[in-house]
């Protein structure tokens, strides 16, 4: 379980990067393909870490 607690954290963090990125482009939220990239990486860990938790819980 300690890796799930870990992933858990991590993806928190990532989803604080993520906000931001919409906070940064506000009001528009009008992204730079940086930010388009940057924010696709983060999504990408999120879902990554949420399907080793559920992984986990499945098992």
């Amino acid at each position: 379980m300690k890796s799930s607690i870990e992933k858990t954290l991590n993806a928190l963090f990532k989803l604080e990067d993520l906000r931001q990125i919409w906070r940064d482009t506000v009001p528009q939220h009008r992204l730079s393909p940086e930010q388009k990239d940057t924010a696709q990486q983060l999504v990408n860990g999120i879902k990554d870490d949420m399907d080793f938790i559920l992984g986990e819980l499945n098992k």
